[in-house]
């Protein structure tokens, strides 16, 4: 019932806000994929909705756990995610504590075989290019991966674009270093204003979609696979060494 309220209410939502459709998706390749395996979406980022929208189109399918920054949480966009199978982390949080049990609670989930998502940007694309990757939740992923024994670990690439973003606007503004940052209630506000201001306009007749948005599923990469054929071992003590595969991977 949980996921199924969510489900509901994103893809109103999202009706209401583009007109959707699925681009390329590698049908031979996701069908090889061993339904015992840790599967992990890996998303590029150009939208606060990207969490939602994927959601709802795998969610017929399966439920995903994934990882959002505190600034998301922000009315309504918190409880959305959360009933979605989100989960909120501090980016960047110098807390050794803090840190070792978000480590621990990703390996269990990959080792469990929960679906995850993630998103290598860590952050919104401001101008829509790729950003480098920020490569913490995929080293928590892959530093007790063993290709030898348990689930095989297998990302499958996302690529989402749209019409028209939603913070475009702001977007732009944040490019400005000149331009003050909002606080917290700023955003909370903005946030509600955009909502009745889209909702007049709809009342008025005079709303109009922001375009279509595409989702594209790339070919599956088996991390088995990848460590024989790259002689790869994430399993090397030596972090230094151990970070420039994940990097690269990334």
């Amino acid at each position: 019932v949980y996921f199924r309220l969510g489900n509901w209410l994103s893809r109103s939502l999202l009706r209401v806000l583009y007109r959707v459709r699925v681009g390329s998706i590698d049908e031979e390749g996701l069908a090889k994929v061993d339904p015992q395996s840790s599967v992990v979406f890996v998303m590029n980022h150009r939208s606060n909705l990207d969490y939602i929208l994927l959601a709802c189109l795998a969610i017929n399918r399966v439920a995903m756990s994934f990882a959002v920054g505190e600034w998301a949480r922000v009315w309504p966009l918190q409880q959305l995610i959360r009933v979605l199978g989100g989960y909120f982390v501090r980016r960047g949080s110098g807390d050794t504590l803090y840190r070792s049990v978000l480590a621990r609670y990703v390996q269990m989930a990959t080792e469990g075989g929960v679906v995850q998502a993630i998103f290598p940007e860590g952050r919104l694309s401001k101008d829509g290019r790729l950003g480098d990757p920020k490569i913490g939740l995929l080293d928590y992923m892959l530093r007790s991966f063993d290709s030898k024994k348990g689930r095989d670990l297998v990302f499958i690439p996302v690529g989402v674009n749209y019409d028209r973003v939603l913070e475009d606007r702001s977007s732009l503004l944040s490019l400005d270093h000149a331009t003050p940052k909002k606080s917290r209630l700023g955003v909370i506000r903005k946030t509600l204003l955009f909502i009745v201001h889209n909702l007049w306009l709809m009342l008025r007749g005079g709303w109009y979609r922001y375009g279509y948005t595409v989702v594209s599923f790339g070919t599956p990469i088996s991390m088995r696979l990848y460590v024989k054929r790259y002689n790869v071992d994430f399993l090397n003590p030596d972090k230094k060494a151990r970070i420039e595969k994940v990097q690269l991977l990334a």
